[in-house]
């Protein structure tokens, strides 16, 4: 079911893995996500710089390109709501750890689950970052 909040919170999905995105992207916009994916980390600082502002990004931390860590230290605009980072990688105990020392919010283990992402991208959607105009 569609939530006014998902209607309003852009997720940016960074994994250059087809069959990952796919299958977050189906999730996501049967909730009434909007959803864009970028290939790479130079893709998607760029896109974290732009108009509308992205909300939520979900980055798998083997990106090609810079490193993750990279991405998320990327000033943005100061009109612009906070964004939420997300990494997705392969389970391990310095992979968790980087990720919460990089300051992400979440770190989802690779293959991720879809009701576990669902879940973790409704609990930040609904932490009151969603699409605002960037004026």
């Amino acid at each position: 079911m569609q939530s006014e909040t998902a209607l309003l919170t852009l997720v940016l999905i960074a994994d250059d893995h087809d069959d990952h995105y796919l299958a977050m992207e189906e999730t996501l916009l049967q909730e009434g996500f909007i959803v864009e994916r970028v290939r790479s980390s130079e893709d998607a600082i760029l896109r974290c710089s732009n108009q509308p502002p992205v909300n939520i990004a979900l980055v798998d931390a083997s990106l090609p390109g810079k490193n993750a860590h990279l991405l998320t230290q990327q000033p943005r605009p100061a009109n612009y709501p906070p964004l939420t980072f997300i990494l997705m990688s392969s389970f391990s105990v310095t992979a968790v750890s980087l990720a919460l020392a990089w300051g992400c919010k979440e770190f989802l283990s690779k293959p991720v689950g879809m009701d576990e992402l669902l879940a973790v991208v409704k609990k930040w959607s609904n932490a009151g970052m969603h699409i605002q105009s960037a004026t």
